[in-house]
């Protein structure tokens, strides 16, 4: 069959809606299929999952950057001694870092002005008290790490 028979063809099957619909699905059939193939034995590793965090030990306040996604989750322990991790949050005032414990916060029974004035509450300095508190950037951090080092 050359060209011009094909086209023959293809126009009488174009105007014959039935004939239209089943080549229409499958073309769109073949698509599918071949996607799906090409999806299935790609091999593309997954992504990691979480972001990166400055986490400090509860037992030896060993800091760390890791890439962590719920920092609750236990499995998540100190590289140095094995300790449970948690936030690096600084004050402000004071630059005192200190871990944030998120554990401390019960949602259960409290109004949102009650869960507002909680979280106020952990959010203060435990050194000098300020409410200027806010978590240790990464980048922050990692710049920090990388001064120490050259410096020394």
């Amino acid at each position: 069959m050359n060209y011009n028979q094909y086209l023959e063809v293809f126009k009488k099957t174009w105007h014959d809606r039935k004939k239209r619909s089943i080549m229409l699905l499958s073309i769109f059939t073949v698509i599918l299929t071949l996607t799906i193939i090409i999806r299935l034995f790609s091999s593309e590793p997954k992504p990691p999952e979480g972001t990166f965090k400055v986490a400090i030990c509860q037992v030896c306040e060993f800091k760390e950057c890791r890439r962590i996604k719920n920092i609750k989750n236990p499995k998540y322990k100190c590289s140095k001694c094995g300790g449970q991790l948690a936030k690096v949050w600084k004050c402000m005032e004071c630059e005192y870092e200190y871990p944030f414990l998120q554990s401390k916060i019960s949602k259960k029974g409290l109004t949102k002005p009650e869960l507002f004035r909680r979280l106020a509450q952990l959010r203060k300095c435990p050194k000098c008290g300020s409410v200027r508190t806010r978590a240790v950037s990464p980048r922050k951090y990692l710049d920090r790490q990388k001064k120490k080092t050259i410096a020394e």
